[in-house]
């Protein structure tokens, strides 16, 4: 077999293990397929070039996702590295552009918020410079990040522009996700700063309805990973207006507060047990994979469990 078919049946290789979410199985030939690229075939010019960086940002990807993010980034950072010669090349912008949106996944994944907020800026100004008339240049992990910032009139604004220029029913569900998750964060920042009741009775409407459309156009897709995303959402939606049940919504959507039940002494202990175990499983898988991007609430929950908070004393989160 030649050297171009063996790349081939590798690429190939890794799509189908990935696609079938065995990424642990997948690293082992991206790392033969990059390898073969790097040392067998030098890239010297644009094509080898954009074939190299298109299999590290691949690599770097699935060590993202079997949690490897310190891997993932040095492997981000190089394929970054290798293109930027190659710059203003017509060829290689899109695995430019591709090479950025990851590093800024990767840091952000650490909990590097700040320099990912920088990555994906320069992605857009890039692409910018390089296609002036195109109409979109956000991603939906941008806006995801501006969501995590608490820059939620950041992340609406985003998603309106993006949304407009959707041309799938995934891109569609994902930015409509952007604007449900934006509206409850403004619902709950608008409550604790105590402003006045119709902004958040007017910003809980437009997120309910936002995440029931984006459960629905997620769905619509066909695209089962991002599925979970829109229902995690509108649950978490449901249960900051005291809907446990998924039952008719009260509190800030209908005008009436809701009635929670107030559970027994051996519910409490119980679920308090049940909540130290998951927090401690939490922690223990921040820890040995470095995603950080959760350490805040982690910080906060365990606060929450010592006794030294309440949930009523936390920043509103999406």
């Amino acid at each position: 077999m030649s050297k171009a078919d063996q790349i081939t049946v590798e690429r190939l290789a890794t799509n189908c293990l990935r696609a079938q979410g065995r990424f642990t199985e997948a690293l082992p030939v991206h790392y033969e397929q990059v390898n073969r690229l790097r040392y067998d075939s030098p890239p010297a010019g644009i094509i080898s070039t954009r074939r190299l960086a298109q299999s590290l940002n691949n690599l770097a990807l699935s060590e993202l996702l079997v949690g490897h993010i310190a891997n993932a980034s040095d492997i981000a950072a190089n394929s970054i590295g290798l293109t930027k010669p190659f710059a203003d090349h017509a060829k290689l912008g899109n695995v430019i552009a591709a090479s950025l949106a990851l590093q800024a996944n990767v840091l952000n994944a650490a909990g590097q918020r700040n320099a990912a907020e920088h990555i994906h800026v320069e992605r857009e100004q890039f692409l910018k410079r390089r296609r002036p008339k195109h109409s979109l240049y956000t991603t939906y992990a941008f806006c995801e990040l501006l969501l995590d910032m608490a820059d939620y009139p950041g992340a609406r604004n985003r998603a309106n522009e993006a949304l407009s220029h959707a041309t799938s029913l995934l891109n569609g569900g994902l930015y409509t996700l952007v604007l449900g998750c934006a509206h409850l964060g403004l619902t709950l920042k608008n409550i604790a700063s105590q402003e006045p009741p119709i902004y958040s009775r007017d910003d809980a409407r437009a997120s309910r309805a936002r995440l029931d459309h984006a459960v629905e156009g997620l769905r619509a897709s066909g695209v089962l990973a991002f599925i979970p995303r829109g229902l995690l959402a509108r649950a978490t939606f449901r249960r900051n207006v005291g809907d446990w049940d998924g039952t008719p919504l009260h509190g800030l959507i209908d005008g009436t507060p809701p009635k929670p039940e107030q559970p027994g002494e051996v519910e409490r202990k119980t679920w308090r047990d049940e909540a130290a175990k998951q927090i401690a499983l939490a922690a223990d898988y921040i820890e040995k994979c470095g995603y950080h991007r959760r350490n805040e609430e982690l910080a906060e929950l365990q606060a929450v469990l010592k006794g030294e908070k309440i949930f009523a004393e936390l920043p509103p989160r999406v």
